[in-house]
């Protein structure tokens, strides 16, 4: 459903991220590239949620 709200709601960019998942966009991105940078990695101590 994020898709959806996000492109049906009527606030834009940051803002609408922000509003859709009641997160920081700064905090969203920051968990995004953790992830895009231990995929496939074995990282002793990583956080669950980022592999």
């Amino acid at each position: 459903f994020l898709f959806r709200d996000l492109s049906q709601a009527g606030v834009d960019g940051v803002a609408n991220v922000e509003l859709q998942t009641g997160e920081s966009f700064f905090r969203l991105f920051a968990d995004f590239t953790v992830a895009i940078w231990a995929d496939d990695q074995s990282i002793p101590g990583l956080a669950q949620r980022y592999q």
